[in-house]
């Protein structure tokens, strides 16, 4: 078997409370960021519409205060169409909110439904399907293997609360299909494992990470060759000269500031070296303050980006074994073990 952390949808407190009919108090905590996690976009949109009828508002009522015979009917025209597009924006924005305070205040008397079902991964994510064919959204993370499950489910709402495995989901079989889907969202190799558990780099590997360092360089040299290029062209090549010198000077900060652990990274590579790291592995993610999502797997506080599939495709909570370059600590490949027993 992998090893595996407490996992709240598997958790047999949370399943004998949810079979009982009662959602638990960790469980409530969770239904006001699910569902401002599916609202938030429609809510922004209200506010923005809300927010652009500000100016023709303060507009019509200038043209009003400016007492100009020659405006005639604009303002009142101008103040009757933003009141109007107020209310609009307004009503969504109200419901929504009331719909959170009315989840808030009654979410206790929901009635929990059960029904049979699996757990697949479909294109970008681990999908969740009861046997009618309808999907349910879980309120934590979907950390579940593929398999059959009992789900304990609020039906209104299609929302998850608790799976109760109805066979052995995480058999060896189970954990090399695991193993595949992670390197190939992850641009990882499945074929790379047996050097990399030797402590060897694979030269596919090699040539993948350089060729990631060799096309950012390539890209910046043409960039300055092109900006170089219509300088000559343009006669301004005097002219352009201290811009092109900016160009190049913001390039060598910026080659710097990322040059060490590219570097190491690249030292490593010749070295073709790999150590291995083996642990729970958890997942998170943050969010910007320009809304773009990085996404983070976490090994004894030690934290590696990855992409949005590579985020979805882990089940958080299980023992793998990430393989690590020695000095710049860059993922190369992980898999998902079994723990001697």
């Amino acid at each position: 078997m992998a090893g595996k952390t407490s996992n709240p949808l598997t958790s047999q407190k949370e399943i004998a409370a949810n079979q009982r009919g009662q959602i638990t108090k960790r469980q409530q905590s969770r239904f006001g960021g699910v569902f401002w996690q599916k609202k938030q976009r429609w809510f922004g949109i209200a506010l923005f519409g809300i927010l652009c009828t500000v100016g023709p508002f303060i507009g019509a009522i200038f043209g009003f205060a400016s007492g100009r015979s020659d405006l005639g009917a604009w303002p009142i025209g101008l103040l009757a169409v933003s009141a109007g597009l107020f209310c609009v924006w307004l009503a969504p924005s109200v419901s929504i909110y009331l719909r959170w305070r009315w989840l808030d205040r009654n979410l206790v008397h929901e009635t929990i439904a059960e029904g049979e079902g699996t757990v697949y991964w479909g294109r970008r994510r681990y999908v969740l399907q009861l046997a009618d064919g309808k999907k349910l959204d879980p309120i934590y993370s979907p950390d579940l293997l593929p398999g059959r499950y009992r789900f304990y489910y609020l039906p209104r709402y299609h929302w998850l609360l608790t799976a109760e495995p109805l066979e052995e989901v995480a058999q060896v079989d189970d954990l090399e299909q695991l193993n595949h889907r992670l390197a190939r969202v992850n641009w990882f190799q499945s074929s790379a494992l047996a050097a990399n558990r030797a402590g060897h780099l694979t030269g596919l590997q090699r040539a993948m990470i350089l060729g990631r360092f060799a096309a950012y360089a390539v890209g910046g040299f043409v960039i300055v060759a092109l900006f170089f290029g219509y300088l000559i062209y343009t006669d301004g090549l005097q002219e352009g000269l201290w811009v092109l010198f900016a160009v190049v000077v913001g390039m060598v900060v910026l080659s710097l500031y990322l040059g060490r652990k590219s570097l190491s990274a690249i030292a490593d590579c010749f070295q073709g070296r790999v150590i291995a790291s083996e642990g729970p592995v958890t997942k998170d993610f943050e969010v910007s303050t320009d809304s773009s999502v990085s996404y983070y797997y976490e090994l004894d506080k030690t934290v590696f980006r990855v992409n949005e599939a590579g985020y979805e495709a882990l089940v958080a909570g299980l023992t793998y074994r990430l393989y690590l370059l020695p000095r710049s600590q860059k993922l190369v490949n992980i898999e998902a073990v079994v723990e001697a027993t």
